[in-house]
């Protein structure tokens, strides 16, 4: 596998992501490449992959009621989008989860606090790459590489 540089967070240090708030994210896939369809005339023509995407990030507030999204985009290597996470009810240790939604769990990494932006995230991703995965016959390997909030 190839060695990619450490990668520098942009986050905030102290920042709580699960806080109420509007996020601004965009998700690249593995390598840039265009997976989920091409421009065409100007246009964007999602593919089969694009459209996996598109509604799995239309059903995070399914998975998420306290999450309402906003304006996104797909587009062939890459993914924007808005959303807003709502005043949410506090939870307490006892009521954290080992994985959330299509999320597996991951034993070598902290737990992400469900209902945060890194909670919804990496359940978006996990699912549209499970999906992709699935029509490609593939065994599961990653197709996004990264998630950034601005």
């Amino acid at each position: 596998m190839k060695d990619f540089p450490e990668r520098q967070s942009i986050r905030l240090p102290f920042y709580d992501y699960g806080s109420a708030g509007g996020y601004f994210v965009t998700i690249d896939t593995r390598g840039k490449r265009p997976l989920f369809g091409a421009i065409r005339d100007e246009q964007l023509e999602l593919n089969q992959w694009g459209r996996i995407a598109q509604e799995n990030w239309l059903a995070v507030p399914k998975h998420f009621p306290h999450v309402v999204l906003d304006a996104f985009i797909i587009m062939p290597t890459h993914m924007h989008g808005i959303l807003f996470i709502v005043q949410q009810e506090p939870s307490d240790e006892s009521s954290y989860v080992r994985a959330q939604h299509a999320a597996p769990i991951q034993h070598h990494r902290p737990r992400v606090l469900p209902g945060s932006l890194g909670a919804i995230i990496r359940s978006s991703k996990s699912a549209v790459t499970k999906a992709i995965n699935e029509q490609r016959y593939t065994p599961p390997r990653a197709i996004s590489v990264a998630s950034q909030l601005l």
